[in-house]
């Protein structure tokens, strides 16, 4: 599924290039991905609609129209939003389309929605309406809000394996497997400790390692384990950078010990056990 880097790099690659384009029209190939309002509705309110800007919370994608409108995505596993000429040959699991005009050059190009597993979904808010995922994600740990202390107080009272908590999406936003695993790696830390036994050292360093690995992810555009593209149907570079995820039983690249791996609230967890303790 992708978090945060990847939907970040989503919304970076894509911001600029559908800024100021005119809704023309929209093609329905699976409508089942429209969850709100029905599709026919979906399609007569995006009638002569302008794109404005982008915007992201958690693994959610905003796109503001000019109504004051804002169009909510979540890609879920496989979702893939691509941008490209009409000329462009169909893909595969194709699930939608928007035709785009640019007014300043008289050309139409297409945002495409593909989605393997059709897990995806498009929610069109009125202005002023929200979504019951969107109230409840916790900070973005990115931005100002996600400070040590609110890191220490949310674990304080937490029995859950850390590594639970950290996917916990009402507690911090946008992070999931990968980085979970990434992330507790470099601060040394075992994803099954309980949160509130974590030793302010522990904390600490989670803290100053959560927006590290995230950031360095952005830098790389993202994770590409299978599906994730950004906008131009490009891969992400980060997997080449992963130090723990997906690595049971090779050797630890800090300490040569063999990766191991466990299972924590239904996820794989890899860990060194000589690395994090």
């Amino acid at each position: 599924m992708p978090e945060l880097p990847e939907v970040e790099t989503v919304k970076r690659s894509l911001e600029e290039k559908i800024k100021g384009k005119v809704v023309q029209g929209m093609e329905f190939l699976v409508p089942q991905v429209i969850k709100r309002p029905t599709p026919e509705e979906f399609r007569e309110a995006f009638q002569g609609e302008v794109f404005q800007g982008m915007g992201r919370r958690g693994k959610y994608l905003l796109f503001y129209l000019h109504s004051g409108k804002i169009l909510v995505s979540h890609l879920r596993m496989t979702g893939q939003l691509i941008y490209c000429s009409p000329e462009t040959p169909q893909e595969k699991h194709l699930c939608l389309i928007f035709s785009l005009l640019d007014q300043a050059t008289g050309e139409t190009n297409h945002l495409r929605y593909l989605d393997i597993r059709r897990f995806g979904c498009f929610y069109l808010l009125n202005p002023g309406e929200t979504l019951p995922g969107l109230e409840k994600l916790g900070p973005e740990p990115l931005g100002v809000d996600f400070t040590l202390d609110y890191l220490r107080k949310v674990l304080t009272n937490k029995k859950g394996k850390i590594k639970a908590l950290l996917l916990d999406q009402e507690l911090i936003a946008g992070i999931g497997n990968i980085y979970a695993d990434e992330t507790l790696f470099r601060a040394g830390i075992m994803p099954d400790k309980p949160g509130n036994a974590l030793t302010e050292a522990e904390i600490i360093r989670l803290y100053q390692v959560i927006p590290q690995v995230l950031q360095e992810s952005i830098d790389k555009r993202g994770t590409t384990i299978s599906d994730y593209l950004d906008s131009e149907g490009k891969k992400g570079d980060f997997q080449n950078y992963l130090q723990i995820y997906s690595r049971a039983g090779e050797a630890c690249m800090n300490c040569g010990n063999v990766i191991q791996k466990t299972k924590i609230g239904g996820r794989s967890s890899c860990f060194c056990p000589q690395c994090q303790k």
